[in-house]
């Protein structure tokens, strides 16, 4: 065992603490592996590089506080995989790293805090306007394999919370995430090109997506890595985005499973092949046309959930939902059941010209349907690649499918609507292969149930 008080750490919150937090987690390595420990106090430090075989226990009333001075932080450069972003204003520094590190371990109730408040206030500046950069992930494992994360905080991340990129054999279990819910990017935890990941009994609150599932392998020395066999259970989620959004990258995202989560959030599940971050996004350096245009999601399945959401689910091929784009991908083989939900906006599933959404299937659905603020005006924007997908006057609006499946799905009406809001229980415009079995999808006051076109039109 590794004490870090015996490595001169003094935990007053004010002194610095990298060296001999350093200092201990080398020596513990150096020994062949074992656990150091950091009694309660707080650390103040910059970055931290955890090693193979170590086995950092955060006591209760540790916290491990980020500094104020980017200085002491990596380089944003230091590791081949590491990257920055310039739309999001994060410059590729982390607080604790592990880079190809091999059986490392985070737990025992303390605390890592990525002091946000040092570095930007998002009460003060928006991200367009803020004139500097901050910090990237507060936890950050690159290329590892065989970590876990349990009982533990992370809070006042200045970017994304905990982000895995390229890992195999993970367990978190236990985790609690803090963001203020006005900080920019404040994602919870972000799993991207993993394998065999389990994540569970997590309580996480962020500004963005709760939990982010990537495939983004450009980066990584292995541009084979899936994102796959993944699990997520026994989770609560609260922020202002998506609550478990599946996306972002040109790769392969296949066989998780979803199941016994509590969701607050603006979109509860986000399906959604063609989001990209910010350096696809930018056509200067995105993949050429022969390449896998966007992410390949298949074989998913997402149960028992309770949320309370602005748009309960999005299914969508495309960023800029335009249907008459192209990709290479496909959204394939998604299972949604026994979910109770609550929204005020709708639930899209929406694939491209080429029909590149198949096989969705929804069952044992409870759906109360609320308000419709913004839905009246959905027609305003000046064309389809403008316009949003959701925020049509449906409760559900499917187009361009192929297999869709409804099997006990509840459609209803809350005493809140907005009268005039709400046109159709469901609209359908070119699906093909559709069933629906034992479902109520109820017409709102004056509009219909279910109205299906045979083919799609961008003012529909």
């Amino acid at each position: 065992m590794f004490n870090v008080k015996d490595f001169g750490a003094i935990g007053d919150g004010v002194a610095k603490d990298q060296v001999a937090l350093q200092s201990a987690i080398d020596a513990c390595h150096a020994a062949g592996g074992g656990k150091v420990v950091v009694p309660a106090g707080t650390y103040l430090t910059g970055t931290i590089y955890l090693k193979d075989f170590v086995h950092l226990e955060l006591l209760p009333g540790a916290v491990i506080f980020g500094s104020p001075d980017l200085e002491e932080y990596n380089a944003p450069d230091a590791w081949p995989q590491n990257w920055t972003s310039v739309i999001e204003k994060a410059n590729g520094r982390h607080l604790v790293v592990g880079v190809e590190v091999s059986h490392v371990t985070i737990s025992g109730g303390g605390r890592i805090d990525g002091n946000r408040a040092a570095f930007f206030d998002p009460y003060k500046y928006t991200r367009a306007n803020f004139p500097g950069t901050r910090p990237s992930h507060t936890v950050y494992f690159v290329e590892s394999d065989h970590v876990v994360l349990e009982n533990i905080e992370i809070f006042n991340a200045t970017y994304w919370s905990c982000f895995l990129h390229g890992c195999e054999d993970v367990r978190i279990r236990g985790v609690n995430i803090r963001n203020d819910l006005k900080t920019w990017n404040g994602d919870g935890l972000d799993i991207d090109c993993c394998r065999r990941v389990t994540v569970s009994d997590c309580n996480i609150v962020g500004s963005d997506d709760c939990i982010a599932i990537r495939a983004d392998c450009r980066r990584l020395k292995d541009q084979t890595r899936a994102c796959e066999d993944i699990t997520i259970t026994n989770c609560v989620l609260q922020n202002r985005e998506a609550g478990i959004r599946f996306g972002v990258g040109n790769g392969i995202i296949r066989r998780c499973c979803v199941a016994n989560l509590a969701i607050r959030s603006g979109m509860g599940i986000v399906i959604h092949s063609d989001y990209a971050d910010d350096s696809v996004r930018d056509k200067t350096i995105r993949p050429p046309a022969s390449d896998r245009d966007g992410t390949d999601i298949s074989e998913l399945v997402i149960s028992n959930l309770h949320m309370v959401t602005r748009i309960p689910f999005i299914i969508m091929s495309n960023y800029v939902a335009n249907p008459r784009e192209s990709t290479k991908v496909t959204i394939r083989d998604v299972m949604i059941r026994g979910v109770r939900a609550h929204g005020n906006n709708t639930t899209v599933i929406q694939g491209n010209h080429d029909m590149s959404v198949r096989n969705i299937n929804f069952s044992d659905i409870d759906l109360v349907m609320h308000k419709g603020e913004g839905i009246a005006n959905w027609k305003a924007a000046a064309n389809c690649s403008e316009r949003f997908a959701a925020n049509r006057p449906y409760a559900f609006y499917a187009t361009n499918v192929v297999g869709l499946h409804f099997n006990n799905v509840r459609l209803s009406w809350g005493d809140d609507v907005i009268p005039g809001c709400w046109t159709h229980g469901m609209l359908c415009a070119n699906v093909k292969d559709m069933t629906i079995q034992g479902s109520v999808l109820a017409a709102p006051e004056n509009g219909k149930d279910i109205e299906q076109l045979d083919e799609w039109n961008e003012f529909i």
